[in-house]
Formats: structure tokens, C-alpha cells, sequence
């Protein structure tokens, strides 16, 4: 199996937004998420999940539950959140159920993908490329 890294930088994440399903891909430009930032008002977004903690497959009811307290926590922060699913190349992982919150920076991204032990999110700025952002718990290993 391809190492974690290359896993996540090998996702794509179909973002569901109004009147659309847009597609993430780390290490790509996304004009058209650019353009729904800008309209928005927001110049960065992260996809986050709370499936799977520190990579341990966990059942489909849990990660329901947790990716549930994400959507709380991130909707008491303020932020405007998208359903999202990241959906890795290699047919082994799973689609994860994920989020795609708008406006956040980069450190409150991690803070959150920390607090649901992931190691990394995806993270977009306005006019870069998506990147992959790994997380303490990542780099403690």
C-alpha cells in the first residue's frame, strides 16, 4: 500500500456546493473554487473529516457520529460548511465523509483536524494550489 502522504496527496475531494459538485485535487489550481471563495467573501478553505482518527479504520456508524460533532463544533466557530468526500486513487481506502469549511486559516484548520486526531486536511487559498497540511499528530509519529 502507497504511504499515507502519498494517499492523501492522491485524493480527490468532491465538494457538493450550491449547484455544483466541484472536485479538489491536492497540488492543483481550483478556478472555480476560487470563484466560489470570492463570491463568498472568504480568500481560504480547508476540507476536514473526523473519519477515521490517526488512520485507524473505524465503523461507518462512528465516523458518522464524529464527522456529527465536527459539524457542530465548525457551525459554532462560524464557519460556512459543504458537505464533502474525499475519495482516494487507490480503490483500498475508503471515501471518507469530510467537510469544507470556508474562511478558516490555516492554524485554526489544524487546530480543528487536531482536536478530531487527523493527521492531515486539505487546505485552499485563493489563486495557490490545494495543498495537503499535516498536523501534530502526523509529524509526532
Amino acid at each position: 500500500m502507497q504511504s499515507i502522504v502519498e494517499a492523501y496527496n492522491n485524493t480527490s475531494y468532491r465538494i457538493a456546493i450550491p449547484n455544483e459538485v466541484m472536485t479538489l485535487r491536492p497540488s492543483d489550481h481550483s478556478p472555480s473554487l476560487d470563484q466560489f471563495l470570492t463570491a463568498g467573501g472568504w480568500g481560504s478553505a480547508a476540507v476536514i473529516t473526523a473519519s477515521n482518527p490517526r488512520s485507524i479504520v473505524l465503523s461507518h456508524e462512528d465516523n458518522v457520529t464524529a464527522n456529527a460533532v465536527l459539524r457542530t463544533v465548525a457551525s459554532e466557530a462560524g464557519y460556512r460548511m459543504y458537505s464533502a468526500v474525499g475519495v482516494g486513487d487507490d480503490p483500498k481506502w475508503e471515501p471518507e465523509d469530510s467537510f469544507l469549511l470556508c474562511g478558516i486559516a490555516l492554524q485554526g484548520a489544524l487546530v480543528i483536524a487536531v482536536r478530531f486526531e487527523q493527521n492531515a486536511i486539505a487546505y485552499h487559498e485563493i489563486n495557490a494550489k490545494t495543498a495537503i497540511e499535516l498536523t501534530d499528530i502526523f509529524t509526532r509519529k
